[in-house]
């Protein structure tokens, strides 16, 4: 098993020729938001392009459901491709309705305006097959569809945590006796930014608050994952070669 960080929450698990790539982001831009790091070097892309077996989506947010890389995806990949890779997400297919921009529409529409047609809703909680490799998946402990990952092959585990909040049924997962080791975990850092700051333009609470709440979420997972490696994740950071 081999993980291959393209920086924020993107990454590539490859088993066996078998290679899912995970909450693609792969652009400069987010959003309305333009980003001051590098631009992806063409040496990330060569990982793209040695090919990708399907997709998963944690959840509908713009930074994992990202329209641009969706479509330039398609259109380095091949529309064949898009046509015919299965792309899985949480079931229910839409989310809460919001006014900011993060993913509203319903899951499908947004894949099938972007060119795709292998759509594969997942009840959080069952875990989806490929060759040589299980990839099971865990609620989050928020109030939209949304889940966390963990991948397993007889090479190791990987936990991959997305932005999920930690949810019991994980907990019992991986502090469980029987539970296989963790090799490698990846946890989310989350913001120090207060909700809702960058949309309705208003401070709900200080950011001393929200800092103390983003510790304390990343505090739970880095105390409940007994893993080799733990890695901060989807803390917008880039991979550069």
């Amino acid at each position: 098993m081999r993980f291959i960080s393209l920086g924020h929450a993107t990454g590539v698990v490859e088993v066996a020729g078998t290679r899912v790539l995970v909450d693609p982001w792969l652009t400069r831009r987010l959003d309305r938001m333009w980003e001051r790091s590098p631009a992806i070097q063409d040496s990330l892309w060569d990982v793209i392009e040695q090919g990708i077996d399907a997709i998963v989506l944690t959840h509908h947010h713009c930074d994992h459901l990202h329209y641009p890389t969706l479509r330039l995806l398609r259109s380095r990949l091949g529309e064949e491709w898009a046509k015919r890779v299965p792309v899985y997400y949480p079931a229910p297919a839409s989310s809460r309705f919001t006014g900011s921009g993060m993913g509203h529409l319903p899951i499908p529409l947004t894949l099938r305006l972007c060119g795709y047609a292998g759509w594969q809703p997942v009840q959080v909680g069952t875990t989806v097959e490929f060759p040589d490799l299980t990839v099971r998946t865990f609620p989050s402990r928020v109030s939209f569809p949304e889940m966390s990952l963990c991948f397993q092959s007889s090479d190791g585990v990987i936990m991959w945590c997305a932005d999920a909040m930690l949810h019991p049924a994980t907990w019992e997962q991986v502090t469980s006796s029987s539970a296989p080791p963790v090799g490698l975990a990846l946890v989310p850092a989350h913001s120090y930014t207060p909700g809702n700051i960058l949309t309705e333009r208003k401070l709900i609470v200080s950011y001393e608050a929200a800092r103390r709440r983003s510790e304390t979420y990343f505090d739970r997972y880095a105390s409940t994952m007994d893993a080799e490696l733990l890695i901060p994740f989807a803390c917008g950071w880039w991979v550069n070669t």
